[in-house]
């Protein structure tokens, strides 16, 4: 346990202290010297320790006087001390006691000592307090008057009093000693551009609330902003800051150390500059605003910027905008770009007038000027890809001038060439009908109405591809690719606006009346990528001719009795293009269920196949022709030579 032995040596009270009724008076302060000695565990203390001095008006109990004074690491050298103690003008004449406690680590609680030590006057401060001031003549200095207080009269104008406190004043004051004085209920018969509240020095004026700064008004006489000394004002947080050298920034509130986490304060480093509120927000761009929000920041070169709020948002570049949002930038010399909100979202630099209107996690690289990411999410825009479009869900679009449109089917979907215009929706596209049946389906309004037109600008009704209520569908799997157009009132033709069949192609093209044949062009000129077809006849003798007959001949043109022909599933594996698959509940009555069977079609390249292959054949018995003479000259020889030998043996 530790000890105090209480000793009150040479301690200075806040009083007039007069050598002699006429000598000059020696200032003192609210601060006095405490002495005493500690021991610990019975013996005379050595080395530091903490302590902690409060004051009280009554030995036990009784109520505190001002604030409680902790002395980090006192000194004690032999069980001796000497602290500075001030507790403020606490001392009108009634008694106080000193209440002490100490402690030999930081952090661990404080030891009281008891009783609590009563504070005695000094024998000058004795003689100070029987002071008339009747006897004092002369100019009294404003630093011996401290915020002491006095009883009688003065006499005379009082010309050379100054700092005396209105608590101190009794009786009548003349309004003309109030002329120049701001009363707390308004002052009368002002001049505007004479009377002001403030300073008539370089010194900023600040408003304070429980001595804390709330409000500064600032105004640099070394910054000249376009001619003219521009103030600042700077609210909230009284360590909101504008940078030396800025005119004309207002920071109206808000502001602080902690928001969940460090944060800085408040900073303006650009003329003109806004922050409205919020916590940890910098403006460094001239003539830019952040309204509020948290961590926002508006670089150097960002001029005309704005952040809406949000939090952790960001620009380098000028005339953009971000209303809100989380964690979106937009990068140096994208000017004119904006992002809209959502979070994560960038836009990158030299991408000017582009646009993200939210969504999370969408970017537009540099170099990348006019495109635009209007939501969705993970949809990127690459560098260079300028006036580019991309939308929905992974989009990728690496090139200039592209749409590209993807659904959430869990892949990116990434365009291949400048101009595309790209969609995915692998639950189709309808227009007209809200569900489409294949990838594509466009259905008309009116019986009349084309549902699809191909043409050229100046084609006028040309250019008609599928009129009337057509429908098409293109539809893809494993095996085939179809693009099935099926026919309404109308015809179709291909390079030609006046179809008379209901398909009919151009010039030197195949045309089909009903019940005719095709003419098919067999012109070098109309063809490309000409090659032979090669190995047909091993193609053709893997596959297998059968007789058969119809389950249900009515549904085959009345077929009875045996047929011949191919089966479509063998045929599949040798020429797959050849095979389509239909509904089974639309041709054949047998099935119950919705499974597909097999389609053969025989093209055009089978009549080729067998040709080929027929040469093939001759090929082959040409060269077998040869080898079976040369080996017929072969025996000849043989008998030949024999026949000698035979003689020359007899």
């Amino acid at each position: 346990m530790k000890q105090i032995l209480p000793n009150l040596l040479g301690s200075l009270i806040m009083f007039w202290i007069l050598h002699t009724p006429y000598s000059t008076a020696v200032a003192q302060t609210t601060a006095f010297t405490y002495q005493g000695r500690l021991n610990d565990n019975g013996a005379p203390a050595n080395g530091q320790y903490d302590l902690r001095l409060a004051l009280f008006d009554a030995a036990n109990d009784g109520a505190q006087k001002g604030n409680a004074i902790t002395n980090i690491a006192t000194g004690v050298s032999n069980g001796l001390f000497t602290v500075t103690v001030d507790f403020g003008n606490q001392f009108s004449g009634a008694d106080r006691w000193l209440d002490i406690a100490v402690r030999t680590n930081v952090g661990s609680a404080f030891t009281a000592v008891a009783p609590r030590q009563l504070i005695t006057s000094a024998p000058y401060a004795i003689k100070a307090a029987g002071v008339d001031a009747a006897g004092i003549t002369g100019t009294i200095s404003p630093a011996l008057i401290g915020s002491g207080s006095f009883s009688g009269s003065f006499s005379g104008n009082a010309a050379g009093l100054t700092n005396l406190e209105a608590s101190q004043l009794s009786g009548t004051v003349p309004a003309s000693a109030l002329a120049n004085a701001w009363k707390l209920t308004g002052n009368s018969g002002t001049i505007s551009n004479t009377h002001f509240l403030g300073t008539t020095d370089s010194q900023p004026l600040e408003l304070k609330v429980n001595a804390q700064r709330v409000l500064r008004f600032e105004r640099d006489t070394n910054t000249v902003v376009f001619g003219s000394l521009i103030p600042n004002i700077i609210g909230g947080y009284e360590s909101n800051i504008v940078t030396k050298g800025v005119g004309g920034a207002t920071i109206a509130g808000g502001g602080g150390p902690q928001w969940y986490g460090a944060t800085l304060p408040h900073q303006v480093g650009g003329a003109f500059s806004t922050i409205g509120g919020g916590v940890g927000n910098v403006v460094l761009g001239v003539v830019s605003t952040i309204a509020g929000g948290e961590r926002g920041f508006i670089g150097s070169n960002a001029f005309n910027a704005f952040i809406g709020g949000g939090a952790y948002n960001s620009t380098e570049a000028y005339d953009a905008a971000i209303p809100g949002g989380r964690g979106n930038n937009i990068g140096d010399s994208s000017s004119s770009s904006v992002i809209g909100g959502g979070s994560g979202n960038s836009i990158g630099t030299n991408s000017s007038s582009s646009v993200i209107g939210g969504g999370n996690f969408n970017s537009i690289s540099y170099n990348a000027a006019n495109a635009v990411i209007p939501g969705g999410n993970n949809n990127a825009v690459g560098a260079g890809a300028l006036s580019s479009f991309a939308a929905g869900a992974q989009a990728k679009v690496n090139h200039a001038g592209t749409f590209v449109w993807a659904d959430r089917s869990g892949s990116d979907f990434v365009s291949t060439a400048a101009n595309q215009f790209l969609v995915r929706a692998t639950g189709g596209v309808g227009i007209g009908t809200a569900s489409p049946g294949a990838q594509l389906e466009v259905r008309t309004t009116a019986a009349n109405a084309n549902a699809i037109r191909f043409g050229y600008a100046s084609a006028g009704a040309s250019g008609n591809l599928i009129a009337g209520l057509a429908r098409v569908s293109i539809a893809t799997d494993d095996l085939v690719e179809r693009f099935v157009i099926r026919q309404g009132s109308g015809n179709v033709g291909i390079g030609l606006t006046g179809p008379t069949y209901q398909l009919q192609l151009n010039t030197d093209s195949a045309a089909k009346p009903n019940g005719g044949s095709w003419a098919n062009s067999s012109d070098a000129r109309l063809k490309r990528n000409i090659a032979p077809l090669t190995n047909a006849l091993e193609r053709l003798n893997r596959l297998r001719g059968v007789t058969f007959e119809w389950v249900n001949p009515e549904d085959h043109a009345n077929q009875h009795g045996p047929q011949g022909g191919f089966i479509a599933q063998e045929v599949e594996k040798v020429f797959p293009k050849w095979i389509t698959e239909v509904d089974g509940a639309e041709h054949d009555r047998t099935l119950t269920d919705n499974r597909k069977i097999k389609s053969l079609t025989l093209p055009f390249e089978f009549d080729a196949l067998v040709v080929e292959a027929i040469k093939e054949q001759q090929a082959q018995i040409q060269t077998r022709d040869r080898e079976i003479n040369e080996l017929k000259q072969r025996l000849a020889a043989l008998e030949q030579r024999f026949s000698r030998l035979k003689l020359n043996v007899e």
